[in-house]
């Protein structure tokens, strides 16, 4: 009888270890695992995908906008150095030379570039170039900085000018960028000479305000600019790129405080083609005598940037400056 359970035993052991050994998944089974499997890794790699797409977006919309901070901080800083700063009429120009508000129109006397449009335009003071140090000892007439060096300083013209990208600007990718063009009345030569285009603008007859007139014998504002100035005579860099170039579709949105003036004005804009286009303006306070008061915006979009969001506008930034410096003020 044990002899009999135990072969029992046995058979029933060996049944079970080769039902076991030939069980397995069949073909459909595989089939199905690999598609759900395939789908699930799929559906992880665009989930990381695209998280990290995010946040590469994100980082350069960062960037950006620090880019287009760091530009605003820097026009800042160089418009607190200003002593007049033209308003947006003063600009595209205003009135005859009979009108007591007359402006010449700077657009008329600065250089003029294709898509471009000049929004912030100031004086500030420079030191004497060390040029004039070769001309020191010199007679009036023989050394070009002898009225300068009695008052130890020079003026010097500064514009920001927005200018759309075109094709032909291969440097650029963005929609829009800022240039600063400075014309300095002395080159860096030594001796120096006085750059094309410069006149000095506390000259007797005339005024910041007047530049480039002064008046004559007879009491007439006359154009005293011999030429116009190029950019191989100044300064003139870019500031920073991929600044917005979207019109606005309300002129709502730039008015500017009570006694401010709005620089660009409309039609300095739509001369320029670049009609509604406020990514970059400013508004000025026009207040005889007294600290240049200026509110700056500025708007970037990330469109052409590697790895953005295609074209996306940001918010405004702004800052409100004081400048430093004024000429013939009048303390209160």
């Amino acid at each position: 009888m044990l002899l009999f359970l135990e072969k029992y035993k046995n058979n029933f052991l060996q049944l079970v270890y080769q039902r076991h050994k030939n069980s397995g998944f069949t073909l459909i089974e595989l089939l199905v695992s690999s598609v759900v499997g395939s789908l699930v890794v799929s559906a992880l790699l665009g989930l990381v995908v695209n998280l990290l797409e995010t946040d590469q977006q994100d980082l350069v919309k960062s960037r950006l906008q620090q880019e287009m901070q760091s530009a605003l901080d820097y026009i800042s800083e160089d418009l607190k150095e200003a002593v007049y700063v033209y308003s947006g009429e003063c600009i595209q120009g205003k009135g005859t030379s009979t009108d007591s508000d007359f402006c010449p129109g700077l657009v008329n006397h600065i250089p003029m570039f294709d898509k471009s449009v000049p929004v912030l335009v100031f004086w500030k003071v420079d030191l004497l170039p060390e040029g004039c140090q070769s001309t020191l000892g010199l007679s009036e007439n023989n050394d070009p900085c002898f009225n300068s060096r009695i008052a130890n300083r020079t003026f010097s013209l500064v514009v920001y000018y927005l200018r759309q990208n075109q094709a032909s600007d291969s440097l650029w990718q963005g929609k829009a960028r800022i240039t600063r063009y400075v014309l300095s009345q002395f080159n860096s030569n030594s001796p120096p000479k006085q750059n094309t285009g410069y006149f000095n603008p506390t000259q007797t007859g005339t005024s910041f305000r007047f530049w480039p007139y002064a008046r004559n014998d007879l009491g007439q504002l006359v154009n005293r600019q011999t030429s116009t100035p190029t950019s191989s005579g100044a300064t003139n860099l870019t500031l920073v790129d991929f600044v917005d170039d979207t019109p606005d579709a309300e002129n709502s949105t730039t008015i500017c405080p009570n006694e401010y003036v709005l620089t660009p004005s409309h039609k300095s804009l739509e001369d320029q083609g670049l009609a509604r286009v406020r990514s970059f303006y400013a508004c000025v306070r026009e207040q005889q005598n007294q600290q240049p008061d200026v509110i700056l915006h500025l708007r970037g979009n990330t469109h052409g940037k590697q790895g953005g969001y295609g074209k996306v506008a940001f918010s405004n930034l702004k800052t409100h400056v004081l400048g430093r410096g004024v000429v013939d003020k009048n303390p209160r």
